[in-house]
């Protein structure tokens, strides 16, 4: 079962790190806040991921035209998309407009989600560009779960503003 799992452990540490340092900033309150966390979380998890992509924005972009619905009909997109989420995990940190943040979030989490899902129903064998190029991760569950998960945490956010 480990081996199966082999390929994503960038995504799982990354996400554990960025998890633990969510805490570690939330914690500085007095009480502990959930909505706080998700905040932090999901800035820095932005932040990381957008980073990433820029190492290689020309490949990345290539490989996000494979299964992203926008990126396959505006390519410019996909070399937009980690400046956008690099934006949005700033604004966050930063709790700044973060309403705004919330929504984008929400659309490039529900927009990516529509599309690995539709790869994935078509059979296609791709990498995930979700880190890039330096990672390879292929696409799926795992991805699956990552932009849901996004999702319902910035639905939440937004619900419980």
């Amino acid at each position: 079962m480990f081996a199966r799992l082999k390929p994503y452990l960038p995504v799982f540490v990354i996400t554990a790190v960025t998890a633990l340092a969510a805490a570690a900033i939330a914690a500085q309150e007095i009480w502990f806040d959930c909505m706080w966390w998700m905040q932090m979380f999901m800035g820095l998890f932005l932040l990381v991921f957008g980073m990433l992509k820029c190492f290689d924005l020309q490949g990345f972009a290539k490989g996000f035209k494979k299964y992203d619905v926008i990126t396959q009909k505006c390519p410019s997109y996909g070399l937009a998309f980690p400046f956008i989420e690099l934006a949005l995990g700033l604004m966050l940190l930063a709790n700044c407009h973060t309403v705004y943040a919330y929504w984008g979030a929400l659309v490039i989490s529900t927009v990516t989600l529509y599309g690995v899902l539709k790869a994935l129903r078509a059979g296609m064998d791709v990498r995930c560009a979700c880190l890039g190029t330096m990672l390879s991760v292929p696409l799926s569950t795992v991805t699956v779960v990552e932009n849901a998960g996004m999702m319902v945490m910035t639905a939440a956010m937004l619900i419980w503003m």
